[in-house]
């Protein structure tokens, strides 16, 4: 799939990585830095140039440009038939970074959905280093027995947490933070795993995900 990758910071899975999330950071600032100089009164603001006021904008036009230089290294490495289709991935992101930031919700509950998502992705990592550990040393092995153990635990705290968000949120609302993890176990698994990814993979992790997230909005 590539050659001769680098390592360490350099290495262009974790690039990718940085590049979603600055996609998603200059989607948000674009949006805020629009909102802030919106006037649609006038008609020539549909061409968006009185949106430049907003140093907001123009903080999302660095971040654009330095994400333009991040994708041209993810290419020299990445086949743009695996790089393309798993980039779409701020598709989902972009729309729950929006209810997220910009819908009226306190701290502690964006930062326990976080929670909740990370604990459930950690957990199904977990799961699948222990299995792949027993099938070589069996479950009498520490690593196995660790790895399952942790695994359970933070699966536990994944439970109660969706639990205590269920109380308070509709599950229309958090049903697509659930959908968004189909893309980041996958991505995670072939970075942390050295799992595989191949076109029809990442095109169907794609489609999962962006169906949970319609009928979510539906």
């Amino acid at each position: 799939m590539t050659n001769s990758r680098p390592s360490g910071f350099r290495n262009p899975w974790l690039q990718f990585v940085l590049n979603i999330l600055f996609v998603v950071v200059y989607e948000l600032l674009l949006k805020a830095g629009a909102s802030a100089t919106a006037d649609p009164a006038k008609s020539w603001s549909w061409i968006g140039v009185n949106a430049l006021a907003s140093p907001l904008t123009w903080l999302a036009i660095v971040v654009i440009i330095v994400d333009l230089v991040i994708w041209l290294y993810i290419l020299r490495y990445i086949p743009l038939s695996i790089a393309f289709p798993l980039s779409r991935a701020v598709d989902v992101l972009v729309p729950i970074s929006c209810w997220l930031i910009l819908t009226p919700v306190t701290l502690l509950p964006f930062v326990l959905i976080l929670i909740w998502l990370g604990t459930f992705v950690a957990g199904q990592l977990l799961f699948k280093r222990a299995m792949e550990s027993s099938r070589a040393t069996g479950f009498r092995n520490r690593r196995t027995i660790t790895a399952l153990s942790i695994g359970i635990l933070v699966m536990t705290i994944s439970f109660c947490l969706n639990l205590g968000l269920l109380q308070r949120f509709d599950l229309s609302y958090l049903y697509p933070f659930q959908g968004s993890s189909v893309i980041i176990i996958t991505f995670l698994a072939a970075v942390i795993l050295k799992e595989k990814l191949t076109p029809r993979l990442i095109i169907g992790t794609l489609l999962i995900t962006a169906g949970v997230v319609l009928v979510s909005m539906s």
